[in-house]
């Protein structure tokens, strides 16, 4: 097996725990002041990453999610980075949050680009 393949391979199955993560992060929003935004953004983080595990729907809603997320964490660094700690303030923990779901989105369509062709 290609070195490539292993990755994709082992990226495949990470992506199982990822969807109880995102599961998980959906459910602690529900005391948040904006629950339905972050509900929303952990929940399709959730089913785009379940997609991608059995390798249904392609890449494009997860590359949509990926710039919406890391737009998001970008608009929220310049209030954050340098003023306020990044896990002690609420701007700070939701640009984490949107840092992640950016990140692991971009490993989704990453995985799924050989799926679209």
């Amino acid at each position: 097996m290609r070195k490539s393949k292993l990755i994709q391979s082992i990226f495949r199955w990470l992506q199982l725990p990822m969807v109880v993560w995102w599961v998980w992060a959906a459910s602690v929003q529900t005391n948040d002041p904006d629950p339905i935004l972050w509900i929303s953004i952990y929940g399709l983080a959730a089913l785009f990453s379940l997609l991608g595990f059995f390798r249904w729907g392609g890449a494009i809603p997860a590359l949509c999610l990926f710039f919406v997320a890391a737009i998001g964490s970008l608009y929220l660094s310049f209030g954050v980075i340098g003023q306020q700690h990044l896990f002690n303030s609420e701007e700070g923990r939701e640009m984490m949050g949107l840092a992640i779901v950016s990140s692991w989105m971009l490993g989704v369509v990453w995985l799924q680009r050989d799926v679209s062709r």
